[in-house]
Order: structure tokens, then C-alpha cells, then sequence
């Protein structure tokens, strides 16, 4: 616990030393829930994490990106 909460207190994140898409599950054709697998490495320490969040597409006319929302973060051991 206290590697996340000094992780989220960093001016920065640290090196992304890998990122695995787990799960995927597509709700409509402009939202979908992802499950990632992080790990991260600040200085000597590593980290590892898995994150869930919502993907919501943004309307073209406003740009047309994916915005990321209610994301959750477990630390992984």
C-alpha cells in the first residue's frame, strides 16, 4: 500500500517497463471496459498494477477521441 500511494503522490509516474491489455468487453459501439496489466519502475523500486476503466468515445465533431473514466487501480504483488 504505501508503494501506490507514494506511486500516486510522485510528480512522476516512473518508466512504463510494460503494459498488457487483459480484457476487453465492447458495451456499445462508443463504450468499452478495459482491463490492463501495468508495470512500472521509479528509481530501483517496481511496481506493478491493474487497472480497469471505461473508454468513451468522444462525438467527431468534438475531436473523436477515447476519453478514459471511472478508472480503478489494484496494486499487484
Amino acid at each position: 500500500m504505501e508503494n501506490f500511494k507514494r506511486y500516486l503522490t510522485e510528480s512522476r509516474a516512473g518508466i512504463l517497463n510494460s503494459y498488457r491489455i487483459l480484457n476487453t468487453e465492447s458495451v456499445s459501439p462508443d463504450l468499452a471496459k478495459v482491463t490492463v496489466f501495468v508495470e512500472r519502475r521509479l528509481n530501483r523500486l517496481r511496481a506493478k498494477y491493474e487497472y480497469t476503466y471505461t473508454l468513451r468515445k468522444v462525438p467527431d465533431e468534438q475531436g473523436g477521441f477515447w476519453k478514459v473514466s471511472n478508472l480503478v487501480a489494484k496494486v499487484k504483488k
